[in-house]
């Protein structure tokens, strides 16, 4: 897949990464910020899902060892890679620098037979 150029990750499918995973596809769904363009093997998938619940909270479960739900819960880990990711950073502007940051450091100061730097030109 990688020189496909599709990323994958591992993803157990432990109670500690699906319940969270879980109830953040649970959350998307019920306030209307997902939709799927009516995938009748998605929609097979979710309607034989059955949550099961634990003293942690719930996750997606098949109701028995037959049903095929792997189109729901991958979705619901695509859901939660999603919420992970990192946010965007916006640019606000530059920081000049300091008079005390513009005076060289003698590592920096011209060179003994008074050759000008490439810092010294402008040149970085």
């Amino acid at each position: 897949m990688g020189e496909r150029g599709i990323q994958a990750v591992q993803f157990p499918q432990s109670d500690s990464r699906m319940i969270p995973a879980c109830e953040r596809l649970y959350d998307l769904i019920v306030h209307g910020e997902l939709v799927h363009p009516d995938d009748p093997d998605l929609n097979h998938h979710v309607h034989a899902a059955v949550a099961r619940h634990t003293r942690r909270g719930w996750r997606l479960e098949k109701p028995d060892r037959t049903t095929n739900i792997d189109a729901a819960v991958a979705l619901a880990m695509a859901v939660d890679a999603h919420s992970h990711q990192p946010q965007p950073v916006e640019l606000l502007g530059w920081v000049r620098p300091t008079a005390s940051a513009a005076t060289p450091s003698p590592a920096t100061a011209a060179p003994a037979n008074d050759a000008p730097s490439a810092a010294q030109l402008g040149h970085q």
